[in-house]
């Protein structure tokens, strides 16, 4: 009876891929003799051997190789071709991006990771929307930013008074910037951005807080804000977008400076002496 194992074996000699388990990817990654791990240091096989110009382990390669002189031009660019196809963490792991990277396209993929981590307006400080909430939020932090709760689809009441809003601001900018955090499974984070003018006029905006490469990978979510004016006026502005606006830094921003946000502009007759009444509904579509 033949033996099973040559099977597997090709007619030059050499094990397919299928034998030793690998996928094509995979393969790149093993010693073209053994076909076990591809571990520096890596030898290119010299012209004596009928595998030329393959790469071995040090195992296989350590009888066969050229000579170092004759592998000094190539090393570098044999190893590099090889382990360019070694998986690698994502540079955001940390702030959780769970994906394996294949390290020669790191570079692009983290330029175009969701999990980018979010910036602190005031300070050096760099993590994910969470980390980024326990940061601002922390009282016994620098920022202590007002944080509140809310479920998607629910109107949230805010009644905002004008003369505080500068105290709010970690640049000391007119604006009041309220933190809101999802309690659905995603932890969804958004910023209520309140804030006034040179002219006097005020303004109204709901952003997204992660990173601005989520804007295609991760949910999408609308808005609904409802300036609520005094009943004597008869007064109600409201805006509607269908999907939210993404920022990696959650800072005061102006609609010339950012077009792509949306905002409610808010006049003195539309407020309740110097407050401003709000409903805000945040949904996931």
């Amino acid at each position: 009876m033949a033996d099973s194992r040559k099977k597997n074996t090709a007619a030059n000699g050499e094990r397919p891929l299928a034998a030793s388990g690998a996928t094509e990817d995979e393969a790149v990654k093993r010693c073209d003799v053994c076909h076990g791990p591809l571990k520096p240091p890596v030898y290119q096989l010299g012209p004596h051997c009928s595998r030329q110009g393959r790469v071995a382990c040090s195992d296989c390669g350590a009888g066969q190789r050229r000579s170092f002189a004759d592998l000094a031009e190539e090393a570098v660019d044999v190893v590099s071709r090889h382990l360019g196809y070694f998986k690698v963490p994502c540079p955001y792991q940390e702030y959780g991006c769970a994906s394996p990277v294949v390290s020669r396209d790191a570079a692009a993929h983290a330029a175009a990771c969701a999990h980018a981590p979010c910036a602190c307006p005031g300070c050096a400080f760099l993590g994910s929307p969470a980390q980024l909430v326990h940061h601002l939020t922390d009282e016994a932090g620098q920022h202590a930013w007002p944080v509140r709760s809310i479920t998607y689809g629910s109107d949230q009441v805010f009644d905002v008074e004008m003369r505080e809003l500068k105290q709010r601001d970690p640049r000391g900018a007119t604006a009041g910037l309220f933190l809101l955090v999802a309690e659905e499974d995603d932890g969804g984070v958004f910023l209520l951005a309140v804030g006034s003018y040179s002219d006097g006029a005020h303004y109204v905006s709901v952003l997204c807080v992660r990173s601005n490469n989520a804007d295609t990978a991760g949910p999408v979510y609308s808005s609904s804000v409802i300036v609520e004016g005094p009943p004597a006026k008869v007064r109600r502005q409201k805006m509607e977008t269908k999907a939210v606006a993404s920022c990696s830094v959650p800072v005061r921003f102006d609609v010339e400076e950012e077009p792509e946000c949306n905002l409610v502009l808010v006049f003195s007759e539309d407020l309740h002496g110097t407050e401003m009444h709000l409903f805000v509904c945040i949904d996931k579509i």
